[in-house]
Formats: structure tokens, sequence, C-alpha cells
């Protein structure tokens, strides 16, 4: 166990608590609906919309253990792992914050008697920085640590300037470090050999008061704030005497798990694999899946690298990372549950990201090898493709490039990795939206209460005051509107429900003196219900009282999908494991769309076997309820939440009679008999160890099922069959002999009627003991309807021959065809089990029982040969 480590958490968390500090759990790594960052990256991420004053304050003061990755985005450091001894591509950042709380001086004073005072660091090992705008920071130094003048040392650069990203909150910063000691080579912060470690920085305070913009300007943050950070793996391996993090007790089971399963290597490998394997478990158990895009593509990348390192390194031959997984949570899993309450999925990403990355892997050395033969040097672009598109990295590249005296451009791929960060800058998704971040802050400056949401009991009401109004071209506040095209008004209390949790929002109308505004949309932003109109022809006025019409019929549907929802999840559970998370959902009027957390395919069985679960739910017309609770014991009694939301000490329960409680804040049925009826209609993967089921509920679960048996009732018609099984029979029949047909068809653009005549004349075909022969004959102009009279008399005396007739009326021909009534039995066989949808092809047509007749393509006829290939083959 990371007996020391917890301490120190417990330690931090405990201490600042008793300070008036809020504790807050961690995060998890990627924060719902904030597309700035790819990955929360320090301690205060999750309170950046408080930092920029778009969130308001519940506690002044709070203090947290937060999980971080840099692996991705402006803050990477994953091709610094195993490389130094303190960089982590995930971490944990113990930070306390204050939002107006208190000042430079109590922050200091604080870090300083944790440091010194809780975990005993001598007050000697330690020295401290700060930015040369900050003098107010070096004279409280001086005041309150007693450090020499030369132990409080100013910085000119942005490494004293902390900046979350390209754009958002930042300030000046103070940073202490810790003096390893003359035995490790490198000097004092702002030195010349500053790059040594000797000296590592333990703690970052940000004086947070500064908002960069995208256009490089900063302004004022509403708050001046303080934000600090210290990476629990550094003051570990401080506390334990480690200069090297990797040495601590956070690392020292893993790499040594590593080493009895593939000893004798350098230790940077063992560090990078077990790194690797910390930020790509959490990642997995925080819902991001391996893929080709975002996210997912940088787990990926982590996975590959580690399985890399494994084989050409480790000459390890299984699966490492899963073989190390039990052992990361024996010393995470009892402070992060997730990695115990995932660690199927987990493992299921590992094994399956092996089996993917295997072709890639054979495919790279591939390229590899092709580069090294008869070269001297490996380009910089090379070394980039191998690096980007299979995955090696580049001191891998190096290390084989090495083993055949083969040179490697660095240079170049420093290049070439510059030119691409220059393009994932200006391609990124993760940067501000414009727009919406400045609406946002509009409404949380606005000073309003939340509004009140009263559309469970109510579908309707008259007084519902006006708060704000908002011209939504500008983003701009105003006091009355008119002939506007389109607005956002504010309500003191709404029956409208705002999309959120995966349902849409409501429909429906504002009114006013009997005159009538659509609802287009309903959003919320801290509990501040948005409610967007267009359109506007009449005044509305701040202060206005207003009446509010719920669409009924369209909030139904959605209702009854949304309860479907909860069933289906429970389902999915009962029958595939308790690994079943949910990753997203859709809910609207016309269908219900769940992805959830699963490895593999789900089969026929296991889908029939859901549908079962969900619809004995709904027949047995249970009672659905809401409740409120607390968090913790919701969470303490087992009720499904999504992890990763954001929840408040009072949760709303969802329980359909013991059989699904969820927290959700949707709306749902009174019972679920209301539902009527469930059908899955599609399940197909999304991703990478993630599924999507679509299903319909209802009327329109009905109809579609109406519609697939008018199908199946007009295939069987179709194919001369009186049910579905027979229908599959048949379609079976068509199948096996698919080669046959497809063979009479390409025969139809080759055969002429001279060819066919030859062939009649001479053919003869076996049937049991006997022998029949065809009879061909051509006309001119003649009636069809003589023909085929003709052939009525003539079929009972030709009882072993096939007669086949040609007619040809100006430029359109067309046959009769009659057999023996030997070969009768053979034709109805024949019609049954595959000449029906033979001659459909054809656009040809049955002329009776003892008849078929139809149109003849241009110049083209069956094949007497193949056509009785084929009544041999089926016969």
């Amino acid at each position: 166990m990371n007996w020391l480590a917890s301490i120190i958490r417990s330690k931090f968390l405990d201490f600042f608590q008793s300070n008036g500090h809020e504790v807050y759990k961690s995060a998890p790594l990627v924060i719902p609906d904030d597309k700035t960052l790819m990955f929360v990256n320090a301690g205060m991420v999750p309170f950046k919309d408080i930092f920029l004053g778009a969130q308001s304050i519940k506690h002044k003061a709070i203090v947290s253990c937060q999980k971080c990755v840099r692996a991705g985005g402006k803050h990477n450091d994953l091709n610094m792992v195993g490389h130094t001894a303190r960089h982590h591509t995930f971490f944990e950042m113990l930070g306390n914050f204050s939002f107006g709380a208190y000042n430079k001086e109590h922050a200091i004073v604080m870090a300083w008697e944790f440091l010194v005072k809780e975990l005993q660091i001598p007050a000697n090992k330690l020295c401290v920085t700060y930015h040369c705008s900050d003098l107010e920071t070096k004279i409280l130094w001086q005041k309150i640590s007693g450090l020499s003048d030369n132990k409080i040392i100013e910085i000119g650069t942005d490494d004293n300037f902390w900046r979350m990203g390209d754009v958002g909150p930042c300030g000046p910063c103070t940073e202490i470090f810790y003096d390893h000691g003359s035995d490790i080579a490198g000097g004092p912060p702002g030195s010349s050999n500053e790059d040594g470690d000797r000296y590592v920085e333990i703690w970052n305070i940000v004086f947070m008061c500064f908002e960069s913009m995208s256009d490089g300007s900063m302004h004022d943050l509403p708050i001046a704030c303080i934000d600090t950070g210290m990476g629990l793996e550094r003051i570990a391996a401080v506390c334990q005497n480690k200069h090297d993090n990797f040495d601590s007790d956070l690392f020292a089971n893993i790499i040594s798990r590593i080493k009895s399963l593939a000893p004798g290597c350098d230790d940077f490998v063992y560090k990078i694999v077990a790194d690797h394997l910390r930020s790509s478990a959490f990642l997995i158990a925080d819902g991001i899946l391996p893929s080709n895009e975002d996210r997912g593509y940088v787990l990926r990348r982590i996975i590959r690298r580690s399985l890399l390192y494994a084989k050409y390194y480790l000459h390890y031959k299984g699966n490492l990372l899963s073989e190390l997984l039990p052992s990361l949570i024996e010393i995470m899993g009892t402070v992060y549950w997730e990695l115990q309450d995932r660690q199927n999925i987990i493992d299921g990403c590992y094994i399956n990201e092996e089996k993917l990355f295997s072709n890639t892997i054979t495919k790279g050395m591939g390229y590899f090898n092709a580069l090294t033969k008869d070269k001297e040097i490996i380009s910089g672009h090379d070394l980039f493709k191998l690096y980007d598109t299979y995955g090696f990295p580049l001191e891998l590249t190096i290390e084989l490039a090495k083993r055949h005296n083969i040179l490697t451009d660095v240079e170049g791929f420093e290049k070439e990795m510059l030119s691409q960060k220059n393009r994932s800058r200006v391609a990124s998704n993760y940067q501000n939206i414009a727009g919406t971040k400045d609406l946002f802050k509009m409404i949380a400056q606005l000073n309003i209460k939340p509004t009140n949401f009263i559309g469970y009991e109510k579908h309707e009401i008259d007084d519902a005051e006006v708060l704000a109004i908002i011209d939504q071209e500008t983003i701009t506040l105003v006091a009355e509107i008119n002939n506007i095209q389109n607005a956002i008004i504010i309500l003191n209390k709404t029956p409208f429900y705002a999309e959120s949790g995966g349902q849409v929002s409501d429909k429906g109308a504002l009114m006013k003196s009997g005159e009538m505004i659509k609802i287009s949309d309903v959003r919320k932003v801290h509990g501040i219900f948005m409610h967007f109109i267009s359109d506007v022809k009449f005044d509305i006025k701040v202060g206005d009282n207003i009446g509010c019409i719920v669409d009924c019929e369209h909030r139904k549907l959605v209702t009854i999908n949304h309860t479907a929802t909860h069933l289906l999840h429970t389902a999915l559970r009962k029958v595939l494991g308790k690994h079943v998370a949910q990753k997203g959902s859709l809910v609207d009027e016309n269908r219900l769309r769940f992805d959830f957390s699963h490895i593999g395919k789900i089969t026929t069985k296991e889908l029939n076997d859901i549908e079962l679960i969900v619809n004995g739910a709904i027949h047995l017309n249970l009672l659905v309820e809401a409740n409120e609770m607390p968090y913790d014991l919701a969470i303490k009694e087992g009720i499904i939440a999504l992890f990763g939301e954001k929840y408040p000490d009072l949760v709303r329960v969802v329980n359909a009679d013991r059989f699904s409680r969820e927290l959700c804040g949707g709306t749902h049925v009174s019972r679920t008999s209301e539902i009527g009826l469930f059908k899955i209609i599609s399940e197909c993967a999304i991703a990478s160890g993630i599924r999507r089921i679509e299903a319909l509920t209802s009327i329109k679960a009905f109809n579609y099922l109406n519609n697939r048996l008018e199908v199946l009732t007009n295939i069987s018609a179709f194919l001369h069959v009186s049910a579905a099984s027979e229908s599959v029979e048949f379609i079976e029949v068509l199948e096996k002999n698919k080669n046959l047909i497809d063979n009479l068809y390409n025969q139809l653009n080759t055969l002429t009627i001279e060819k066919i005549i030859i062939d009649l004349l001479n053919s003869k075909v076996r049937v049991g003991d006997g022998e029949f022969c065809y009879i061909y004959k051509v006309f001119v102009n003649e009636d069809t309807k003589v023909i085929v009279a003709a052939l009525e008399s003539l079929r009972s005396k030709v009882s072993n021959c096939l007669v086949v007739c040609i007619n040809e009326i100006g430029t359109k021909r067309s046959f009769v065809l009659t057999a023996g009534s030997d070969l009768l039995g053979i034709l109805i066989k024949l019609s049954a089990k595959g000449l029906a949808v033979l001659l459909d092809r054809f656009n040809l047509k049955g002329g009776g029982k003892n008849i078929i007749q139809g149109a003849l393509p241009d110049r083209n006829i069956l094949n007497p040969n193949m056509l009785s290939d084929f009544i041999k083959s089926i016969s």
C-alpha cells in the first residue's frame, strides 16, 4: 500500500479543512461540456467557471486532491516521462483555493506551515521564487519564512506567470522549491544550470487576477482568487527522502512487479510503463476509450506506447498492462473507487488494443525495414510518420536504427512535430466557443435567483415574471422587445423542462394578452433557465407577467422514452453485467438512444433477453416515483449515478418500484404501463468499448412492428409461401443457389437465339431413370393466346418434353413455356424454391398452373442448358 502518500493526502485535506476550507472530491479527468481543454491538467480546472465569474460561489475556500493528465494539448509531458525524475502523464494535484476568502499573505502562511510544521520539512532545504512584477510577494516571504534574500528569487519569465491554457484565468505565481543537496547536479531556479535535478518545485501558489483572451489581451477577473498546487508524487518522494518520484511508494510496487515479469532492462522503460499504466487506467475509468480522434486518440497512443516498450525493450509477449492492473488497483483503488468498479472495462480495453495494435506494429516494422534498406539516415519526415502513424516513440526508433548502424534526423523530426502542433492548434476543438462564454458570464452576473422549475407538477401557468431579456444577436440585455428576430427570456419560474441529461427540452409557447410566441428551445446554466424565442410580434417587458403552456403531447412522448431508458439501463446491467455504465443518451419524442460501456458485440439472445426484461417491467405496471435524498446516502444505497456528472448535495432519485433506481432530473411516467411497448431497432459499436442501442416505445414501436409484419407478409406472398418460416426456408434455398442464379443472369447478356436453337436441338437431360428433351419453336406476329392454347393441348402428349416457344411481334419478344406431366412436379418445385424470384428478376410472369410466360430482354433468353442444370440442382 502507498501508506506515506496516503498519509500526506489525508494530512493536506485535514489541515486545510481545519483552516475553513470545504473538501471537494476529485472531478473526472474530462469536465463535461468544457471544450477549452482536452483533459483536466491542473487542480483549479474544475473551478474555472468560478474564477471566470460565470458560476456562483457556494464555498469561498476549497481544498481538493485532483486527478490530472498532461498528455495532450498545451500541457503535454508524454515524451518527457522516464527521462526525468518528476514528469508524469498522470498525477495527483493537492490544492487549496480562495475565491475572495483570503489574501496572498494568508495563502503563503498556510503553505509554509503545512510544509515546515505538518510535514516537518527543514526550512533550510527550501527556497522560493516570485514574478518580477509582484514585489509584494517578496516582502511577504521575507516576513513569514525568514529565508535569506538569496533564497527568495526574482523570476522575470513566464515560469512565474501561470496560465491554464491559451485562454482562461492566469496570474503571477510564487513557487516553493526543495533542495535535494549538492550531490545532485543543478542550480537554483533562475540560474544558468536550473534545469538540473537538485532543486525541485514542490508547490506553486498562483494569484489569479487576470483572464487571458484569444486575442492576447488580459482582463481583470471579477474576483481576485488564489489557486495553489502541490504534486503528490513530488512531495511524497521528498518526504521519503527519494530524489526520484518513481522510487516513492506510489510507484515502487508497480515497478517491482514489472521487473519480476520482465527483468534486466533500463529503468527508464520501467518508469514509462508504470506511468502509462496509471494514466491509461484512470482515463478509461473516467469514461475515455481508445479511438482515432481527440481524447480517445491520446489514450490509444499512451496504451500503444506501453505495448511497444513491452515488446521491444522488455521482450514481454503477454499483455503487460493487463498483468499490472491489479497492482495499480491495490495501491490506488481504495481512494479512487472507479478503478475497482471499472476493472473489467479497463482490462477489456487493454486486451482489445493489443489485438488491434498487433497489425499496426507489423506494418510499422515493415515500414521501418523498408526505410533502413540501403540507407544511411532516417529522415525527420519518416521518423515522424513512424511516430504519428504507427505509434513508434522517437527513442524506440532511434534505438532500432542504432542496431542497424543507421543515423536519425532528430532535428527534422522536431520540425515535423512543431508543424503538427501548429496545425492542431488551428483545428482544435478545445477552444473558446464564441458567444457562448459571454452569454454564460452575463447570466451568472445577473444576480438573480435560479429559476423555480415547476414542470413536474404543472404544464401551464399564467403568472411567470420576466426577470431579464437578452438580445441573442448582440448578447446584450434589453428592457423590452418587439419585432426582434431572436431573444432569450428569463423567468422567475417555468413549467418548461430545459434540455439536460439527454432529454430534449419541452416545446410550447409564451402567452401575453391572448397572443402567443412559440419557444424553440430551453437551456439552463447554473440553474437559470433560458427560453429561446424568435419572430417576436408584440411587446414583452422586464417585469411583465406572462403565461407558459407546455406542449403536453410532445412532453408525454419524451417522458415515455426517458423512463424506458432507465428500464433499459437496468436490463443491460442484468444481462451484460454491472460494468455497464451510461456513456450518453438522447431522449426525444421519436425514439431513445442509449450509449454504454461494454466490450464485444451483444448477441441476438442477449438483445432478446434485454427486450423481455424491459417489456416485463412495463407489463408489471410498476409505480414510478421521484424523491429527494442526500447525494452521499443515494450512492451508499447503490442508486445509479452518472460517473463524472456534477450532482448537488440533495439529489432527485427516480424509482420504478425498486426495479430501476437512478439519479435523474428528467420527467417520467407515473406507471411503467404507460410506455406500452419497447422494441430495440438497432445495436452497434460507436467506439472501442462503447455500444449504442436505439429503441422505440408506445405507438411508434407498434407501428414499427406492424410495418415489419406487413413487409414479411408481402415477401411471403411474393415467394408463394404461407408463413414467415417458409419464407426463411425459401431464402435459404436462394442463398444456397446464389452462384447458379448469378450465372443464369450473366448468360442473358451473351447468348443469342440462334445459339439457343442449336443447343435445344442437341440437348437431352436425365431425370431419374429417363430422359427428356426440349422442343423449341419461334413464331412471328402470332397471337400469344393461340400459342398458350396449343401448349395446353400439347402438354399431355409430351410427357418427356420441355416446350419453349418464342413469339416475335415487331421489336418485342415474349416466351411461353410448359412441360410434360413427368416434369410438372419439377417445375412446381422449381417455382416454389426459386424460379419465382428468378422470373421476377427478368420481369417475367406466370400464365396459369401449367404455363409460364413473359416478356424477353432484347435478343436474349434463358439458356436451356443452364435452366436444366438449375432444375437438377434443386430437384
